[in-house]
C-alpha cells in the first residue's frame, strides 16, 4: 500500500494523498492485499494438511501390506509391533492385547510401562 501511494498517487515520490478520489483507491489496494494475504494463508494451511493426509494414508497402506503378506494369525499377531514400527516409523512399540497375558514387545529395549498402565490407557482409549 505504500509502494502504490509513493509511485502511483499524486504527488508522485511522497507519501501524502492529494485527491480525496485516491484515498478510496489507496483503502481497495489495502483491502485487496488483505484479503490475498489470508486467502494465500489459508491455502498453504490446507495444502500442508493434504500433504500430512497423504504422508499417513501412504503409512496405512504400507502397513496394510505387511499385514497381508504374514502367513498366519500368530505370525501376524508377532510381527504388528515391527509391522507399525516399519510403516509408521515409531521408535519404541508395544501391543497390547487385552484378552492375553503376553505383551508382544517389537524391540530388544525395555518396557517402560508396566501392564496395569497400559490396560489403563486402553480402557480410557488413549493412545
Amino acid at each position: 500500500m505504500l509502494a502504490f501511494n509513493y509511485f502511483f498517487l499524486p504527488p508522485v515520490g511522497r507519501f501524502t494523498v492529494a485527491d480525496p478520489q485516491n484515498w478510496v483507491a489507496l483503502l481497495a489496494f489495502l483491502a485487496t492485499a488483505i484479503v490475498g494475504s489470508q486467502l494465500s494463508s489459508r491455502i498453504r494451511k490446507e495444502a500442508d494438511v493434504a500433504h500430512r493426509r497423504r504422508r499417513e494414508i501412504e503409512q496405512l497402506y504400507a502397513f496394510s501390506q505387511k499385514l497381508l503378506g504374514e502367513g498366519n494369525v500368530i505370525q501376524l499377531l508377532n510381527a504388528i509391533p515391527n509391522h507399525i514400527v516399519e510403516a509408521f516409523e515409531a521408535g519404541r512399540r508395544v501391543c497390547f492385547w487385552r484378552r492375553s497375558k503376553s505383551l508382544p514387545i517389537g524391540d530388544s529395549g525395555r518396557l517402560q510401562l508396566e501392564e496395569a498402565q497400559l490396560r489403563a490407557t486402553f480402557e480410557r482409549e488413549e493412545p
